[in-house]
């Protein structure tokens, strides 16, 4: 399947440049005399390529670095921003994808964009919370957006109902993530038919066609 080589292919590139960022992230927090333990980032990273907030988490929760944590970060709640800043310059450009390439390539490798958890904080968003939400979405149309990720384990509740008016106002599927594994005490599958209806009829039509079926079960449907 010559289309998802394309994406796959892309995607290994950006592991393996990823993998080098991680050398100069620890590089760049040792200069300020920080203490970087390999096995704190990987619990942080819980199995994925260790980012900068995997770095940062790592870094502020080991004990040995409150001190000179409270230095650079008088403000506590700056402390993850304070870290993120000292390996800001350590992102290789061949490790990220701007909205329009990550887009052109799911296209072209016979995908549909979604726009993934608008609502992350450490994306740098606005929020449902905060004005501007719909208009920087909105800005991404062109870029041939059909979806938006509204149902995520990364948005709090009270956003769900305004991220799906949203969707509908700008005329995008909605959907859920995939790796939302619930929360305590809230039901998983616990969603509208009506709301992703869209989208389950954009997939099956995209794959109807190769002799694929997708099954829905009454808990994936709500």
């Amino acid at each position: 399947m010559p289309k998802i080589n394309k994406i796959l292919n892309k995607l290994a590139a950006l592991d393996e440049s990823r993998r080098n960022d991680c050398s100069r992230f620890r590089q760049a927090l040792e200069a300020e005399g920080l203490e970087v333990r390999e096995e704190d980032v990987l619990r942080e990273a819980k199995g994925q390529i260790p980012r900068r907030f995997h770095y940062s988490g790592a870094t502020a929760k080991n004990p040995n670095n409150f001190e000179l944590l409270s230095r650079l970060s008088p403000d506590p709640k700056l402390k993850y921003a304070t870290l993120r800043q000292i390996m800001s310059d350590c992102v290789s450009r061949t490790s990220v994808l701007s909205p329009a390439e990550a887009t052109n390539l799911i296209k072209s490798s016979g995908g549909f964009p979604v726009l993934a958890h608008p609502c992350h904080k450490s994306d740098g968003w606005p929020t449902p919370d905060s004005p501007g939400l719909a208009e920087f979405i909105e800005e991404h149309l062109p870029l041939g957006l059909i979806g938006m990720e509204c149902y995520s384990s990364h948005h709090q509740s009270h956003m769900i109902p305004q991220l799906i008016k949203i969707a509908t106002d700008l005329n995008l599927a909605i959907t859920g993530g995939t790796d939302f594994h619930g929360r305590e005490g809230e039901r998983l599958g616990a969603i509208k038919f009506k709301d992703v209806s869209t989208f389950i009829d954009l997939t099956d039509d995209m794959l109807n066609p190769r002799g694929c079926q997708i099954i829905y079960s009454a808990s994936d449907l709500g």
